[in-house]
């Protein structure tokens, strides 16, 4: 057996040395592949700090971006047997991952002959890998499009109201929690901001909304907004329409008009490209991040 060892060693020692190293939680190149060329590999739940998920191609598509080089991978258009999902009808606008699922809200576009009272929005849970997307609850009475979850699992939405010339949205102004199962949902408070663009929870649980190019934080009991900056740096200053924070508290973000993907400061609101994803008409998204240590049966 020594023997038979003492020759087996040494070619383990060759044949280990000419398998390529991987990197944590990258995947190797399959069987056969070319040099350069991606493989998929299936994930259970996304890896925390490590990509921002977003909807792109006018709303009609999932998408994921490298926080480090700003490079994205589309992952699938989204499919729903129910609705179509497309910009001129139902659209998802912005999403927040919880678990292993991108929760998303979709709007139905209505006619410049409808009125609030046709407004009409559905939660929506996708598949991370599939783009498959599952309606959850009864149709919401009202046109929503920010969308956050904190580290509970409670969903938070805002209202939005828009009007052009692709069709009408009716909504409000108000800060809203979503039920996860039924879609309901209930009143925070008026915050006073029209079209919040989206949401995000800090490391430390505040909530952060923008619109209009200004970061506000949110009163999780009255909804009220405190301005805290100015976004600035921006590509021909275009507004930026996604956020989401890292569990360390960097903060990034895109706009729908440019391919530019940005860090920004929050304390400040200077926004620093990062890099080019390639992406068009993104709107919101979300980092999965590490679970804040929070008792949830006393409301976090």
């Amino acid at each position: 057996m020594r023997y038979i060892l003492s020759i087996l060693l040494p070619v383990m020692v060759v044949l280990a040395a000419c398998q390529p190293i991987v990197a944590p939680g990258a995947v190797a190149p399959a069987d056969g592949a070319a040099e350069g060329e991606t493989t998929t590999e299936e994930v259970t739940e996304p890896l925390v700090d490590v990509n921002f998920y977003t909807s792109h191609a006018a709303h009609e598509r999932f998408a994921k971006i490298d926080l480090v080089s700003g490079v994205a991978t589309d992952v699938a258009k989204y499919e729903n047997p129910e609705v179509e999902i497309l910009r001129t009808a139902w659209f998802i606008g912005d999403g927040a991952i919880y678990e292993d699922a991108f929760y998303v809200i979709l709007n139905k576009r209505l006619t410049v002959d409808d009125t609030p009272e046709d407004a009409q929005a559905r939660l929506g849970k996708v598949d991370m890998q599939t783009g498959a997307v599952e309606l959850l609850g009864e149709v919401i009475p009202l046109n929503v499009i920010a969308l956050e979850i904190d580290a509970c699992g409670q969903i938070f939405t805002a209202g939005f109201t828009l009007s052009n010339q692709i069709g009408e949205l009716f909504g409000d102004t108000n800060l809203y929690r979503v039920d996860r199962e039924s879609g309901s949902l209930s009143l925070i408070g008026d915050t006073g901001l029209e079209r919040i663009m989206d949401l995000s929870f800090d490391p430390e649980g505040t909530l952060w909304g923008t619109t209009g190019n200004v970061l506000y934080t949110l009163d999780m009991e009255t909804g009220a907004p405190t301005e805290m900056a100015k976004i600035t740096g921006t590509e021909d200053d275009l507004e930026i329409m996604g956020i989401a924070f890292t569990s360390e508290g960097e903060l990034y973000g895109t706009t729908p008009y440019a391919d530019a993907f940005y860090r920004i400061d929050p304390a400040t609101g200077v926004a620093t490209e990062v890099g080019r994803h390639g992406l068009e008409f993104m709107h919101g998204g979300d980092i999965p991040m590490t679970p804040r240590e929070v008792d949830c049966d006393s409301g976090g």
